[in-house]
């Protein structure tokens, strides 16, 4: 069975998320990280961020929003932001020049994939 956890982007930076309310376009959410442990924070809905289920080759979970380095069938590395593609229900990385492939290939024995950063902290690895 799948963990189903959340982060969010606030102005103290990435939080782990323990408790959301919803209230419309705004989300609360309660932090378990060791300096903001049971504070709550006030966040937009759009900087919610849910664990996909997977990790990466290091071992590190994968959220919706992180920016991975991808290798497929040993081609050259690509870099794309994890998001949740809704049209087919799974989640996918949105790579730069190219059609966007499902996460979950990457977990091929001749795939890999790394989280080098987020989009919040490090957009600039997107950037071409």
């Amino acid at each position: 069975m799948r963990e189903i956890k959340f982060r969010a982007w606030t102005d103290e930076g990435m939080i782990n998320v323990t408790r959301i309310t919803f209230a419309g376009d705004i989300v609360y959410v309660m932090s378990d990280n060791d300096e903001h442990d049971g504070y709550e924070f006030q966040v937009g809905v759009e900087k919610l961020r849910q664990f996909t289920g997977l990790k990466d080759k290091n071992g590190k979970e994968i959220y919706e929003g992180d920016i991975v380095e991808t290798v497929y069938c040993f081609s050259k590395p690509h870099k794309g932001e994890v998001y949740f593609q809704p049209t087919r229900l799974n989640w996918s990385v949105k790579h730069s020049g190219f059609t966007n492939q499902d996460l979950f290939v990457y977990s091929r024995p001749d795939c890999s994939v790394e989280v080098i950063g987020n989009i919040y902290e490090n957009p600039e690895l997107l950037e071409k």
